[in-house]
């Protein structure tokens, strides 16, 4: 059976799913287009990821 989530956890997901989007967009345009913007978006996505991370980790396991 699935268990809900709760609203916290599911910010947390949404915002580490879109940390990791954002730095494969930024590595994608780094390679195509604008090496700095790309540079940019590439560093945004690894913080926005490390700060989901650490909201997940603070949040903690429960089974």
């Amino acid at each position: 059976m699935e268990r809900s989530l709760e609203p916290a956890e599911r910010r947390a997901r949404t915002t580490l799913t879109a940390g990791i989007a954002a730095s494969f967009l930024g590595l994608a345009i780094a390679a195509t287009l604008d090496r700095t913007l790309g540079g940019a978006l590439l560093v945004f996505g690894w913080g926005a990821a490390a700060y989901a991370v650490h909201r997940l980790g603070r949040l903690g396991g429960k089974s």
